[in-house]
């Protein structure tokens, strides 16, 4: 990859977290990043990194995480941080526990499996976007069901 198209592609990503449209392109230019310089590096859609406060607004489908009975019975509670790419479908993918006790990961894990996002466009092209939910797992306001 030529340096001016390397330098473009790295302005266009800190630019995006300032300017993500979430459904909705962003006016500029018509081509996606990976056709500047009428170059085509690689086909894999541009991955920028939303902070999970800004990404909660474009959640659309959201589930709570299950409290596992065990965990409850033994009152174990506390956060689980998950770490995820939403896929330019609004999917989760590529999931992983950031912190969390391990009593509590797979209900959280589980969870947010079935989040669903708007998806995330930039320059008319889709983005993946990296993010974080956290699933907080508190005794006291537990359902016991």
């Amino acid at each position: 990859m030529r340096p001016l198209v390397s330098c473009l592609l790295a302005f266009q990503v800190i630019v995006a977290g300032c300017c993500l449209g979430h459904g909705q392109s962003v006016k500029s230019s018509n081509t996606c990043w990976a056709e500047v310089g009428g170059e085509q590096p690689d086909k894999a859609p541009i991955r920028i990194q939303v902070a999970e406060k800004d990404m909660r607004r474009f959640v659309i489908l959201r589930r709570a995480a299950l409290y596992p009975q065990i965990a409850r019975s033994a009152r174990i509670e506390g956060a689980v941080k998950i770490r995820l790419v939403v896929g330019t479908d609004g999917v989760p993918n590529d999931l992983r526990v950031e912190i969390g006790d391990p009593q509590l990961t797979q209900a959280a894990l589980d969870a947010a499996r079935v989040w669903r996002y708007k998806p995330s466009v930039f320059n008319g092209c889709p983005v993946q976007v990296e993010t974080g939910i956290t699933f907080e797992f508190n005794y006291a306001t537990s359902n016991p069901n």
